[in-house]
């Protein structure tokens, strides 16, 4: 038995002296993304939903201190179209924020939230960093989820125990969508099962074309 999810990608840059206000002073000016979430199907009240962001590097040591913030957009205002700093600092609208910004290429979260209007910002840790980055959000086919300039995608996730990477054997669909942080977090399992399964998706490279698809069957 397999669940169904669709996964909403986006491919953006930080410019410097455009949007890459870093994530301290000046956090406003970075790329803000709109998302609305709804209830097609679900008994729930709630959706879980994982967002991840990917950035672009060519090597380890060209990697920036990346990290995202959440924020709930109320009725009143998502009338704004772009959200200026008294709305971004307040700390009331954050729903869910990265612990730290770290050079990862790949940082995650995985949150439960109502159906809502939301914005994702994300940035380097320190302003005027130019980079380009990938931000992924995954959500239960029972949901919607609907983003500005986003491509979705359906993707199968099959069940399973959670002990094939234990005993050695090929990971399988859940394994790949919830533990695919390996080679994120550049630890030494390079060459093992489940990092040779590893998403190298957004590795840069002078030809785009080249870039790989998830490890996730698709429908």
């Amino acid at each position: 038995m397999a669940r169904t999810f669709n996964m909403i990608l986006v491919r953006g840059k930080w410019v410097r002296g455009v949007n890459a206000g870093g994530a301290n002073t000046n956090y406003a000016n970075n790329p803000q993304y709109r998302m609305k979430i709804s209830n097609k199907r679900d008994y729930a009240s709630e959706c879980s939903i994982i967002v991840s962001l990917t950035q672009s590097i060519r090597d380890r040591r060209s990697a920036k201190n990346i990290g995202f913030r959440i924020y709930k957009v109320s009725n009143k205002d998502k009338k704004e179209p772009i959200f200026g700093p008294n709305f971004i600092n307040n700390s009331s609208n954050v729903v869910e924020k990265t612990q730290t910004w770290i050079d990862y290429r790949e940082v995650t979260l995985t949150l439960t939230v109502p159906a809502g209007d939301y914005c994702i910002v994300p940035s380097t840790f320190e302003a005027g960093v130019a980079s380009e980055f990938l931000l992924r959000v995954w959500v239960d086919d029972r949901w919607q989820c609907d983003m500005k300039d986003g491509v979705q995608v359906r993707v199968k996730d099959y069940q399973c125990c959670f002990v094939c990477c234990h005993y050695g054997a090929s990971p399988c669909g859940c394994c790949l969508f919830m533990f695919r942080r390996c080679s994120a977090c550049c630890c030494k399992c390079r060459g093992s099962n489940c990092s040779e399964q590893e998403d190298d998706s957004y590795q840069l490279s002078s030809n785009k074309n080249k870039t790989k698809n998830i490890p996730i069957q698709r429908i």
